[in-house]
């Protein structure tokens, strides 16, 4: 049962119709966007006007963009394991201290981002010495051509 789960979560079909279905949702999001003007006086006299647009993002939209991220994510690991694990290693410093930079040292919630930014970063640095693991035993299987004999 788990296996055609899986298979039917995976299949082309699928993620092609979550693909649609995320750009349905963005555009009508951008569709029900709104935009609202606001004036200021400059002390010289002069009127400037400031147009603002905002979206309202759905609950389904921020879902069906994890999902579709989590597909890409996953691709790309089993794509290149070497690259995803730097990709881990640079999301979790730079996601994390720009977390963290917003937020008081006194909250349990800063020292929650940090742990969980370090733990994105070891699990980058272990995808990287797999990659360079596999890459040390395909060389190794691989003969060198002076090792082939005729």
């Amino acid at each position: 049962m788990l296996r055609r789960i899986v298979r039917v979560a995976s299949s082309r079909i699928t993620v092609a119709l979550l693909a649609v279905w995320w750009a349905f949702e963005l555009f009508g999001m951008i569709d029900n966007g709104w935009e609202w003007e606001e004036t200021e006086r400059t002390p010289q006299g002069v009127v400037i006007r400031h147009k603002s647009w905002d979206i309202t993002r759905t609950e389904i939209f921020v879902w069906l963009t994890l999902i579709l991220l989590g597909y890409v994510a996953h691709w790309f690991k089993r794509f290149s394991l070497g690259y995803y694990g730097l990709l881990e290693v640079v999301v979790g410093l730079v996601g994390g201290s720009l977390a963290v930079a917003k937020l008081p040292l006194n909250q349990a919630v800063t020292w929650l981002t940090m742990g969980g930014a370090s733990y994105v970063v070891v699990r980058g640095v272990e995808h990287i010495q797999q990659a360079l693991a596999i890459e040390d035993t395909e060389k190794a299987a691989t003969p060198r051509p002076d090792q082939i004999s005729n």
